[in-house]
Formats: structure tokens, C-alpha cells, sequence
């Protein structure tokens, strides 16, 4: 995640070569580890799609594995 973080900032883009699933694990993580969702009155799964489509990873992640199970990210409707 810092070296995805590093590209936005340093670099002004996307790390291409970014696992996008690691992304959303690493995300799913921050935000339960921080209360992150909680505090902006999201769901976890929620928190974590809007991080991925500001990242424009949306597309990539359909599912994703953490914490010993699989996340599905329907898009929102």
C-alpha cells in the first residue's frame, strides 16, 4: 500500500504494476483497523470500493480474500 500510496503522491499516478486485490485487502484492513468506515457511516465493503475508484482499481476488483474469507464488491447502485 505505501508504494501504491508513494506513485499518487510522488509521482502524480497509478502504480500499474499494483496487485489490485492486495489494494482492497489492505484497505479492508485500514479501515477496520482505524474505524475509518464507521467514522464516515460506511460499511467496510463500502469504504473500501470508493478507495478503489478513486485509485480507478473499481474495474479490476470484483472479489478479493481477507481475513480468511472472500469480499465480493458489487458496484453500487
Amino acid at each position: 500500500m505505501l508504494v501504491a500510496i508513494w506513485y499518487l503522491l510522488g509521482k502524480r499516478e497509478l502504480d500499474r504494476n499494483a496487485d489490485p486485490q492486495a489494494v482492497a485487502r489492505s484497505f479492508i484492513n485500514w479501515a477496520s483497523l482505524h474505524h475509518l468506515a464507521r467514522s464516515q457511516d460506511l460499511h467496510r465493503l463500502d469504504f473500501v470500493r470508493q478507495r478503489l475508484q478513486l485509485l480507478g482499481l473499481s474495474e479490476r476488483v470484483t472479489s478479493f480474500e481477507a481475513n480468511g474469507r472472500t469480499h465480493y464488491l458489487h458496484s453500487a447502485t
